[in-house]
């Protein structure tokens, strides 16, 4: 590297000053008057762009979040299903002996996601309103929280699916 262009370097928060500044008030390529140095303020042009609503709808931006260990699953409402369970079928496989093959099921009915349980040791539900536990139920999931397959919560911690929902 040249010499002078290693003297000529500054640090990140340096900034450079404009002998050249404009003076203000001027009419800029917009013919918008700028009354003020408006280098750090955001665009206010930016409010000119219109946004069709109609692009997304809110069933695309909902989703559902699992993830176990590694493994990252998304459930979307145009989906069906997520199945998790020891079977290699499923969409989240969890290794633990108290989970069923095919021991619940995440869908997205009626406006909300829910769970359902379909095992022989049940399904125990951990978030902001409490601990829950189903055996063949039905539940609607909000927020976030932990499931556990087959076995309370407090006696295992490498096995449990967190979950959200934006």
């Amino acid at each position: 590297m040249n010499s002078e262009f290693i003297n000529e370097r500054r640090t990140l928060d340096d900034r450079r000053q404009s002998d050249d500044a404009p003076p203000f008030p001027f009419f800029d390529s917009d013919q918008t008057l700028v009354r003020e140095n408006r280098r750090r303020i955001p665009d206010r042009r930016i409010n000119n762009i219109e946004i069709d609503s109609n692009d997304k709808s809110e069933k695309e931006t909902t989703r559902l979040f699992l993830w176990h260990k590694e493994e990252v699953s998304e459930l979307f409402p145009s989906e069906e299903e997520i199945i998790v369970g020891r079977a290699q079928t499923c969409g989240l496989i969890i290794q633990n002996r108290y989970a069923s093959r095919q021991h619940a099921r995440f869908t997205f009915e009626e406006g909300g996601f829910t769970i359902t349980d379909h095992s022989t040791n049940g399904t125990y539900i951990k978030n902001d309103e409490g601990e829950m536990f189903l055996m063949g139920e039905k539940m609607e999931l909000h927020g976030s929280g932990i499931v556990s397959l087959g076995t309370p919560i407090e006696y295992v911690e490498k096995d449990v699916i967190h979950y959200f929902c934006p």
